[in-house]
């Protein structure tokens, strides 16, 4: 036989909505912070940090006076970074590979700032630009007037004549060519020069950095290594588990010194460099198409005084004057 219908629960027959009803007293929630509220921030803990295996975590205790006392001498900013290196040591990681590669990454540093300083040491068209440039120079200082003009006396005034004999309208004009395709040649290299220029400021930079940066690594390693030396552990797994680390930051602190000596080299080495490239080049522009033409018109006006054996000092005196005018602008120094 079928069975009977089951009664309705009284809620699916009540006529009061379910939203409307309102809960027992007893039952109802109220929230413990109203929404909005201002309430006073917890205080940070001052626990240790918990590591792997449950193992707390102590912080070395270090300050800027512990690592000024190693190095009195060391700017605050050696000292900063320092402290900084310090607090990111932990010797109670079982691994501790911190400790095994403490400043690696500075020495990956110096290895790119090597291979970087190479490639631009090496670079064929500056390479090429400033053989250019020295022989540019080199022509130019051999037809100084002062080697190729002689002075003598004359009625008015001194008088200059081809010092050696050989040096023709025709065969200067040869040297000229020449001369002019050399300026022209440094001229077009002029934005190869100014990006060496910027790319030298570039790795004087890092290079700063750098040193710095391995300065602050090497005295922190000290600091640890002596923080080691006067802690006594009676635990002797713990003790053996530091003295391991000690031993690692002193190899770590041998490596870092010899990153910094060769780090010291190639500051040097840079400096060479960025002292040639302050030289290197033109000074100005305009060189090939007024300064080189306004030299030419005055020796060859000097050429023909020489071969006229004139009396007047002006010509000699004018070829002086803007030979050395040239140089100066090519040497980057003030004619005297």
């Amino acid at each position: 036989m079928p069975s009977a219908p089951r009664p309705m629960p009284a809620w699916a027959t009540s006529s009061t909505p379910t939203c409307n009803r309102r809960a027992s007293p007893g039952l109802e929630k109220k929230p413990v912070i109203l929404f909005g509220t201002p309430t006073a921030p917890s205080a940070k803990s001052d626990r240790p940090k918990i590591v792997a295996a449950g193992e707390p975590r102590h912080r070395i205790p270090c300050t800027i006076a512990d690592l000024q006392a190693l190095d009195a001498d060391a700017p605050h900013e050696v000292l900063a970074e320092a402290l900084q290196a310090v607090n990111g040591v932990n010797l109670d990681d079982h691994h501790f590979e911190d400790v095994v590669r403490f400043g690696a990454a500075l020495q990956s540093e110096h290895g790119r700032l090597a291979e970087s300083q190479l490639v631009l040491v090496s670079d064929d068209a500056l390479a090429a630009a400033r053989e250019a440039w020295l022989e540019l120079i080199g022509r130019l200082e051999k037809l100084d007037p002062a080697r190729v003009f002689d002075a003598r006396a004359g009625a008015l005034g001194p008088v200059r004549r081809l010092f050696g004999g050989g040096l023709t309208k025709p065969s200067f004009e040869q040297e000229y060519s020449r001369i002019k395709a050399l300026s022209q040649s440094v001229e077009a290299s002029q934005p190869a020069i100014e990006d060496c220029v910027q790319a030298l400021d570039g790795l004087s930079h890092r290079y700063a950095t750098l040193s710095r940066s391995l300065k602050a690594h090497i005295l922190a390693c000290r600091f640890i290594v002596a923080h080691i030396d006067s802690s006594a552990d009676e635990d002797r797994d713990r003790a053996a588990h530091y003295r391991s680390q000690r031993d690692a930051l002193v190899a770590r602190e041998t490596s870092l010194s010899a990153t910094a000596a060769g780090l010291e080299s190639g500051r040097q080495t840079l400096a060479v460099l960025a002292r040639g490239l302050d030289d290197f080049g033109l000074s100005g522009s305009g060189f090939t198409r007024e300064e080189l033409p306004a030299w030419h018109a005055a020796f060859s006006a000097a050429l023909l005084a020489r071969r006229m054996k004139s009396q007047n000092a002006g010509p000699f005196d004018a070829v002086g004057a803007a030979h050395r005018h040239l140089l100066s602008k090519l040497k980057r120094k003030e004619a005297p």
